[in-house]
């Protein structure tokens, strides 16, 4: 009877286990959506439709932002203000560093001026994911679905 027991319960572990993996993805509730314009900080930012590419066979998630210099002063958008994550929350890493057109290593811009620089971060297996934007007193999510 111990036996059968034991099996029962290990059988009951294991498909419970497999029920979560089931699990459909939710996409996370954003403030913005691709192609709207955002007011944050001194600029205004708009996120492009994005594209998958390959580079050293991993893939990687690559969208086209317009930025503009709002503000009175020279300067550009600090990679420090903006994040990656995938439909669990799980923050992703950046793969601007092999790219020269990135927004991570863009230049300054005079008020008034703009540009198109493009943000890169690793695909992983979701199909949503989001951009966060903090500046201390503003924290934004945009959406980015595949």
């Amino acid at each position: 009877m111990k036996k059968i027991t034991i099996i029962l319960l290990i059988v009951l572990v294991l498909f419970t286990g497999c029920e979560k993996e089931k699990e459909e993805e939710k996409k996370i509730p954003t403030d913005y959506s691709q192609n709207e314009t955002i007011s944050f900080m001194n600029y205004e930012l708009n996120f492009g439709d994005e594209e998958v590419i390959k580079s050293n066979d991993k893939e990687i998630i690559k969208v086209p932002v317009i930025v503009k210099n709002i503000g009175k002063e020279e300067e550009h958008l600090s990679r420090f203000y903006y994040k990656y994550y995938d439909s669990k929350g799980t923050e992703l890493d950046s793969a601007s560093s092999s790219f020269n057109d990135s927004l991570d290593y863009a230049e300054n811009l005079k008020p008034g001026e703009s540009y198109t620089k493009y943000i890169y971060f690793y695909k992983n297996n979701k199909k949503f994911y989001y951009i966060e934007l903090n500046d201390t007193y503003n924290r934004f999510k945009v959406s980015i679905d595949l």
